[in-house]
């Protein structure tokens, strides 16, 4: 650096060194650090003859020509379409890869003394006409090494290493799927493997990610949890946040048809999805039971509470003969709400009063907040809330 007026030059007696005459591959050549953090080591591969790696010295004092020898535990043979790899270094100096045809010889490296000691290698499943490794590079805290193949038509082979909040993730491929926590920061690391490239490699912008958290959903029965399967069908109600789906055996447009269900246990699902399009659900079960054989006269028993009641035959028509008595009373100075309680006032507020004549309700809280005519409403499962044709 202090030739050409401080600009810097190469200097003319360290210069056409021709620091090995056995290694047909420019490729098989790469360069170190160091321990020292001043000196540089060129560690070359020899291919023709011993096979060995040799470490030249680079220090303020010029290219040493005695290089520090170390065996290889892989020659590589050339083959008439022999195809070496590029020999890499990992950024800490402790690792070295050598790559040649369908092997891959993976060494240790000491900065401080130019040693190479293999430690294993490894293999593709055949290289001729075909992959091979050709391709090589570590990450940058040294702890992933990413092969990848070169062919005969030589085609790209370019390395993405994918970073999570500066921590090193994915695998070595042009897309990257990973369940994000909110506030990640995801950048990739882009290598190329075209030749006079510029800024190789590129990190690219960080991507924030905006994780939303998955909405509260609950599911309270606004509805009978116990019904027949000759019961009228049912409106399902009780999902929060509104807006969601009901599912499962028997349900259809909001409603749940004992008939379409069948008998036994059925698990009625609600769904939400907000805004962000997180989704969450919430179960229940509804029992349901075959249908109730009745001889018009005979006492009901209701499968809900188990309170019984007289009916009558009328025409054609069997009728309850008293007065429903179904719910959680409630002050008959307060009004009954939509709000999933069946609520029922009592005479003079005694509840011993609806033991004996019935309860009394508005017409809303006994058809359950559905006008729909014939239905079921607070009536036991199996009987309806009488409409204009009965």
């Amino acid at each position: 650096m202090r030739l050409d007026g401080g600009l810097g030059d190469i200097d003319p007696a360290q210069k056409n060194i021709q620091l090995q005459a056995n290694n047909a591959f420019p490729q098989l050549m790469t360069s170190a650090r160091h321990k020292n953090n001043r000196d540089a080591w060129i560690i070359v591969k020899s291919t023709l003859t011993s096979g060995n790696f040799e470490a030249f010295l680079v220090s303020p004092s010029g290219i040493s020509t005695t290089p520090v020898v170390s065996p290889s535990n892989f020659k590589g043979n050339l083959y008439p379409y022999a195809n070496p790899g590029n020999m890499r270094i990992s950024p800490d100096g402790t690792r070295l890869v050598y790559p040649f045809n369908d092997t891959v010889s993976f060494c240790s490296f000491n900065s401080a003394t130019g040693m190479v000691t293999p430690l294993f290698l490894f293999y593709t499943a055949s290289w001729f006409f075909a992959a091979v490794w050709h391709y090589m590079d570590f990450s940058e805290d040294s702890r992933y090494l990413y092969c990848s193949t070169g062919d005969w038509s030589w085609n790209s082979s370019d390395i993405y290493q994918w970073k999570v909040n500066a921590g090193n993730a994915g695998m070595n491929s042009n897309s990257f799927t990973y369940t994000p926590l909110n506030g990640d920061v995801v950048t990739c690391i882009y290598t190329s493997s075209a030749l006079c490239t510029s800024g190789n490699p590129a990190t690219s912008n960080g991507i924030t990610m905006t994780v939303s958290g998955s909405p509260l959903v609950t599911f309270t029965p606004c509805f009978d949890t116990i019904t027949r399967i000759n019961a009228k069908p049912i409106k399902l109600k009780g999902g929060i946040p509104l807006g969601g789906t009901y599912s499962g055996p028997g349900v259809s447009n909001g409603y749940f048809y004992p008939s379409l269900a069948g008998t036994g246990t059925k698990t009625i699902t609600y769904s939400y999805t907000n805004a962000a399009l997180c989704s969450a659900s919430k179960q229940l079960l509804i029992i349901n039971y075959s249908s109730l054989i009745l001889n018009c006269g005979q006492p009901i028993t209701d499968i809900r509470d188990g309170k019984i009641y007289a009916t009558v035959q009328i025409g054609a028509q069997c009728w309850m003969a008293e007065n429903l008595n179904y719910g959680t009373m409630i002050s008959s100075s307060s009004h009954q709400r939509d709000n999933c309680l069946s609520e029922k006032y009592c005479y003079q507020d005694l509840s011993a009063k609806c033991n004996v004549q019935g309860a009394n309700y508005q017409w809303d809280e006994l058809m359950r907040y559905d006008d729909t005519p014939g239905l079921q409403g607070l009536c036991p499962p199996g009987w309806h809330v009488p409409d204009e044709a009965d």
